[in-house]
């Protein structure tokens, strides 16, 4: 990781492609997926899931836009989740939206919700949560595996994407690297 800060230190001089090329190296051995695309109705069919909590999401045009997939019994997204309410202080509302989707809940039981309480308590998101669906996840390219996080720029192209892999040393994306794409993309 020292390797990484000393790349972020000297950014400005690496350029955006080399910049991409690194966040795919330390995103890990993820396997090759076909890029998202936020498209208008994807964005509008985020905005239309039922919240967990009381954030709602906004609007997302125009913005950089972060959606993760996540699940309250996942450890790597509790710390996601701090490295998340990190950018919603560093970049605010008003040029990021950052939106987490619930995936897998189901796998296991939690009558009455006392896990998802103890998360949110625990955790205290700064953006919204949303209840997941079979079909968002497909539209998604089919998500397998917590956490899954995109990033997309403001004309809704991914930018950048994380997946936990099983078995893998990096377990989540992290503060620096989101840093380092959205400032890419500002």
């Amino acid at each position: 990781m020292a390797g990484a800060r000393v790349i972020l230190r000297h950014m400005k001089y690496l350029g955006l492609p080399l910049l991409a090329l690194l966040l795919i190296w330390w995103s890990g051995d993820a396997p090759a997926r076909a890029p998202v695309q936020l498209t208008p109705a994807l964005a509008g069919m985020l905005s239309t899931l039922d919240p967990i909590g009381k954030r709602r999401l906004g609007r997302t045009k125009g913005k950089i836009v972060i959606v993760t997939f996540f699940a309250s019994w996942c450890p790597p997204c509790r710390w996601e989740f701090e490295s998340l309410n990190a950018l919603r202080e560093r970049y605010g509302e008003d040029d990021l939206a950052i939106v987490a989707i619930n995936r897998f809940e189901t796998w296991v039981n939690d009558a009455g919700g006392r896990r998802m309480k103890r998360f949110l308590a625990d955790t205290k998101p700064a953006f919204p949560l949303v209840a997941g669906r079979e079909a968002l996840a497909e539209r998604f390219g089919g998500i397998e595996r917590i956490p899954t996080l995109f990033v997309f720029d403001r004309k809704g192209r991914q930018a950048y994407a994380f997946v936990h892999l099983e078995g893998a040393e990096k377990m989540h994306a992290g503060t620096v690297e989101l840093v380092a794409v959205i400032d890419a993309l500002r």
